[in-house]
């Protein structure tokens, strides 16, 4: 194996099995390939992808120039780009990784390392250390929980990848990677995350119902409900008071009790709402909106501990508050079009094009549930691991089928 494309798996081996292990161990990947690409520029600086290529890259420079729009429209200062910069460098990176030979195995692999190792932090923090919801150093119990069940998710569609490779070894790994995945988001009490669990399971069973020998589908959904129920019946895991404490708070909240974590959402949401409605188009912008929610708190008689949050725990209307229905329109985007394209690689009769076009598209559910409640990707941890997972795994399939392509 070439050097340069030595250092490439070993990027992408960084990406998933460092994402719990070491504070932004998620960054050291996309910074260290970007680095290589521009240094590789001086020697081949030539794009040669096809259309689905520069699609993908178009949807995520289109973030990039809503920030630059959002930012200059409402004059606010350029840390305000700070966010929308990943996707600038993450459309870099699909233009110019998408045509490099890179081997799929260590993006895999990668994933099911780092998504064990969560489920085993949260065995130990629940179990060992009698933490009450379980989080890192750099990691909020939320965000824990959701990125370890997309990763989980991503890990069980490269079940199938394994199956390909031929090995049980490596089927094991995945199936284990996935349940670990589970396990960390349910003890890590991560509500929202929850309903992702059917809504990803489905898609991955629509696209390898074919291929499951008949006799191995029920054992399968047997072993996910015990492993489940297991979750939500041992008192210790603190699912059950999860789920109680959700529904006490939305019975207070029906009787004006608002400080609850439910009953403060409702009353972001309704700033949100108010925010959106004058100001419909373009938004408010991130700095602007805080200022008019100090005051429709006053007007509306808001619970005021809505000001200590510095987002509204709902990324649809975060867009909608902030960027108005330019920004909600442009957060759909950046779901709807490359679900869209791995849509189409999934129906490939390859399986391993499949695994990986598969394991985006739950990627992109999982995102999208999460956003219902929480504003993923307002904060860095939520923005790194998902775009930059949807790029990997992106560039790792146009790699696969150039090589399958050859091969035959």
């Amino acid at each position: 194996m070439r050097l340069d494309s030595m250092f490439l798996n070993l990027c992408l081996l960084s990406f998933g099995s460092l994402t719990f292990v070491i504070k932004s161990g998620y960054s050291l990947a996309p910074v260290a390939i970007t680095l290589f690409l521009i240094a590789a520029l001086f020697f081949n600086g030539r794009i040669s992808r096809d259309r689905e290529d520069w699609v993908f890259a178009a949807v995520l420079g289109g973030v990039f120039l809503l920030g630059v729009l959002d930012t200059v429209l409402h004059g606010q200062t350029l840390s305000n780009l700070d966010n929308f910069t990943r996707y600038l460098i993450a459309a870099f990176i699909v233009l110019y990784l998408s045509g490099r030979k890179i081997n799929d195995s260590f993006l895999w692999i990668g994933y099911a390392i780092g998504v064990i190792m969560a489920g085993l932090w949260a065995f130990y923090g629940k179990f060992a250390l009698d933490m009450v919801r379980i989080s890192t150093e750099e990691l909020h119990p939320i965000h824990f929980g959701n990125l370890s069940l997309l990763i989980g998710f991503i890990s069980l569609s490269g079940v199938f990848w394994a199956l390909d490779k031929g090995d049980k070894r490596l089927v094991g790994l995945m199936l284990l990677a996935f349940v670990m995945g589970v396990a960390a988001s349910f003890l890590s009490g991560t509500r929202s995350g929850w309903v992702a669990l059917p809504l990803a399971l489905f898609a991955v069973y629509k696209f390898y119902k074919e291929i499951i020998p008949e006799k191995y589908i029920k054992p399968i959904f047997a072993s996910v409900f015990i492993v489940l129920a297991l979750l939500i019946l041992v008192p210790q895991t603190g699912v059950q008071k999860r789920v109680a404490a959700a529904v006490s708070n939305i019975e207070h909240y029906m009787q004006g009790e608002s400080t609850t974590s439910v009953g403060l959402r409702f009353e972001m949401w309704k700033s949100g709402y108010e925010g959106f409605i004058r100001k419909p188009v373009f938004g408010w912008g991130e700095q602007p909106f805080y200022a008019f929610q100090a005051d429709i708190v006053k007007e509306n008689n808001l619970n005021p501990m809505i000001l200590d949050f510095n987002h509204l725990h709902n990324q649809y209307i975060e867009e909608l508050a902030k960027r108005g229905v330019v920004g909600l329109a442009m957060l759909l985007v950046l779901f709807v079009i490359p679900f869209k394209l791995f849509y189409k690689k999934a129906q490939s009769n390859q399986k391993r094009v499949k695994a990986l076009a598969v394991a985006g598209m739950v990627s992109i559910i999982c995102m999208a549930d999460f956003c219902l409640t929480q504003a993923m990707l307002r904060i860095n941890s939520g923005i790194m691991v998902f775009v930059f997972s949807l790029v990997f795994i992106w560039c790792s399939l146009r790699s696969v089928e150039r090589e399958l392509h050859q091969s035959h």
